[in-house]
């Protein structure tokens, strides 16, 4: 999955993400400003923080939720995404 595909299914959860981009900075693979004059500004709703009790690896090293938890999927998509 394409990082912007990511940051659109962050945005129709109702998260918000402005002028970031992924790329490789001097340390590393990253999050940084599209423009470095302007904020980098990143806010995460609650109803879309997670409990690590929720979650588990699977035998590919993947991010599992719980099925029995019932969670919206397109939730449980973004996460395992």
């Amino acid at each position: 999955m394409k990082f912007t595909e990511l940051l659109e299914k962050f945005r129709a959860l109702g998260g918000v993400v402005e002028n970031v981009e992924l790329r490789n900075g001097q340390y590393g693979r990253g999050i940084f400003p599209i423009n470095p004059n302007l904020p980098i500004k990143i806010i995460t709703p609650t109803h879309l923080l997670v409990s690590p009790n929720w979650l588990k690896l699977d035998r590919e090293n993947h991010i599992r939720i719980n099925p029995k938890l019932g969670l919206d999927p397109a939730f449980v998509d973004f996460y395992e995404s």
